[in-house]
């Protein structure tokens, strides 16, 4: 079942992320709060996405208008999508589903750019490719940036704009009795 979500973040990520609201989210409007004035208090531009195939929610009402907040929602949605994804990564990485794995996460290597922001369309999935590289590596950056065809502090700067992935390659570090990295 892991596996299969894992194959479904990785499809989902490829779609432009449009298609991705679009088709396979349930999209919600709701009254936001707090500052922004009459406008915002009295007309519902708040949008709330739903993942219809993991349930993830992500949300955006920090802008008057309701696309800047379903753009907004999406990019967090998206990034939510990577890290559920990441998370079970190591419960999958075994003998068996190795290769298919790396595959799958092969896939998203062109998504790599050397700079990218959490902005940028393509960061979620470089971002996806990233951390199953470091699952599939023992957790070495050098190996990773290898692979991606760049230096470390390039990888390390695109985990570092994504504070959750950045505390989660740390947590997998610590667990494998590894040094935690570190922004310098």
């Amino acid at each position: 079942m892991d596996m299969d979500l894992i194959v479904q973040v990785i499809a989902d990520l490829k779609l432009p992320p449009g298609d991705l609201a679009g088709k396979f989210c349930k999209q919600t409007s709701f009254q936001g709060s707090g500052p922004g004035g009459q406008h915002r208090n009295r007309v519902r531009t708040g949008v709330r996405l739903e993942h219809l195939a993991t349930g993830i929610r992500a949300e955006g009402s920090e802008f008057r208008e309701s696309v800047r907040n379903r753009s907004a929602a999406l990019e967090r949605l998206r990034i939510r999508l990577v890290l559920e994804a990441a998370r079970l990564l190591p419960q999958v990485i075994d003998a068996e589903k190795r290769t298919d794995m790396i595959a799958h996460l092969d896939s998203l290597r062109p998504f790599l750019r050397t700079k990218i922001n959490p902005a940028h369309p393509d960061y979620a999935p470089a971002l996806l490719w990233i951390l199953g590289m470091f699952a599939l590596s023992e957790l070495r950056v050098s190996v990773v940036a290898g692979e991606a065809g760049q230096s470390t502090r390039s990888i390390l700067s695109i985990l570092h704009n994504c504070g959750p992935a950045w505390q989660m390659i740390n947590q997998w570090r610590q667990n494998a009795g590894l040094s935690a990295l570190v922004w310098k």
